[in-house]
């Protein structure tokens, strides 16, 4: 949030993103913000670096309604397990050749 509650927002590439865990679980992505907070006047919020991305939205049963929120999940599942995968690789001693 900002200092007049205004909501901050970030605009960015899903690649730039990175698993973590932070912060008992308030922080599961994050992205280096260096060079973008460089660029910046001395005068502006610092990007944004830490993120919550939920896991699962809860359910609610409204009657009578459009589900218009379904396309929603199903992009952050899809981008999670790219990330996720990413990172495995990244991680492993093979880095993705399993030949070795």
């Amino acid at each position: 949030m900002s200092a007049i509650s205004k909501p901050r927002y970030s605009s960015m590439h899903a690649g730039d993103l990175s698993p973590v865990r932070r912060r008992l679980g308030l922080i599961n992505y994050v992205r280096d913000t260096k060079e973008e907070n460089a660029r910046r006047k001395w005068y502006m919020f610092r990007a944004v670096g830490k993120f919550y991305v939920q896991d699962k939205r809860p359910q609610t049963r409204v009657r009578y309604q459009k589900k218009t929120d379904k396309v929603d999940g199903w992009i952050w599942d899809v981008i999670k397990e790219r990330i996720d995968n990413r990172a495995l690789k990244a991680a492993s001693p093979y880095k993705g050749n399993v030949s070795i």
